[in-house]
């Protein structure tokens, strides 16, 4: 399951006192939302009633929308982030069929402070980031308490525990506290080649994986040399495809790459066409390094979509130096 961000809704329990202080906070959620992304963190689970929650009065959630003083960019990002990944839902609403999962949330209560804690729980149910708008500030903080009650079903019994969650509710608290922690996971999700293609569209929506490369990823086990380095160099590329949105897309820019030489192209270009998504034989003639036994990952920048095409992942092709 790949990581998320869990929205608590107990950062909306007491609104704002006004609508600029409103729209404030949202500066700040979608700033923290925005880090996330940059960090491949790219579910965000919601309320069913996330529109409607009131972020100050007579000013819901929706309204904030359709406000015009809100700058064009913020309402933009919040709703590319919805289009583009598709994975702003309600808590668990992927999860209905998952009946482990549902017997554990059916079995288990979490509560901050008083009061009924519904995000935050299911964020430890997730194994998620909880995020906060940071409204109150207790949510100022990089790490809270969750108080855990959980029934066993056979003795009926209730027990208790007190459970620290990974949170943010600024920029900082993902960039510089939990940075480390959201690589670690997203590494502990992927076990195979297959895992890694089954999550590309939510680890990395600007990446477009011709057949062959697919197979190719495929093949690899979690015991594979190659999987770790592949993962860690898809969402690098998967950042700067992020980030391109205009002009043509610059390769210098991507760590241990390189074109292919005249002669190797020369002599053997072919090798280097792949069959992409659309059915087009294109060239890709630059190529990622730096992986055991030599292996390569040769690339193709889209102009029209700005996507960067993945078109081969194996062993280094044949090359005017060393043809075989």
């Amino acid at each position: 399951m790949p990581l998320s961000l869990v929205f608590n809704d107990l950062s909306l329990r007491r609104p704002a006192p006004d609508h600029h202080t409103a729209r404030k906070w949202m500066t700040g959620f979608v700033a923290t939302l925005k880090t996330a992304a940059a960090h491949n963190v790219t579910v965000l689970r919601i309320r069913d009633n996330f529109k409607d929650l009131a972020l100050s009065p007579e000013y819901p959630l929706g309204a904030w929308f359709g406000d015009e003083r809100v700058s064009i960019e913020e309402r933009d990002f919040v709703l590319d982030y919805a289009t583009r990944y598709s994975f702003i839902q309600p808590y668990d609403v992927d999860l209905q069929d998952d009946t482990e999962f549902q017997s554990k949330k059916r079995l288990f209560e979490g509560r901050f402070g008083e009061e009924r804690a519904e995000g935050l729980g299911f964020a430890h149910l997730l194994n998620g980031l909880a995020i906060s708008i940071l409204s109150e500030p207790c949510w100022d903080t990089h790490s809270v308490e969750l108080e855990c009650e959980e029934l066993d079903p056979e003795s009926l019994g209730i027990s208790k525990s007190l459970k620290t969650l990974p949170h943010a509710s600024r920029r900082e608290h993902v960039a510089n506290d939990h940075a480390s922690w959201i690589a670690e996971q997203i590494q502990l999700g992927i076990h195979s080649g297959l895992d890694l293609l089954e999550n590309a569209i939510t680890l990395c929506p600007n990446l477009v994986f011709c057949s062959g490369a697919k197979s190719q990823i495929a093949s690899l086990t979690e015991t594979s040399l190659y999987l770790p380095k592949i993962l860690d160099r898809m969402l690098e590329l998967e950042k700067l495809a992020r980030a391109w949105e205009k002009g043509s897309f610059n390769y210098r820019q991507i760590r241990n790459a390189s074109p292919e030489s005249k002669p190797t192209m020369d002599k053997f270009g072919d090798r280097r066409r792949f069959v992409c998504p659309d059915g087009q034989i294109r060239t890709f003639e630059w190529h990622l390094k730096g992986f055991p036994n030599a292996w390569r990952v040769h690339i193709l920048a889209d102009p029209i979509q700005y996507k960067i095409m993945i078109g081969y992942v194996g062993r280094h092709l044949p090359t005017a130096k060393h043809p075989t």
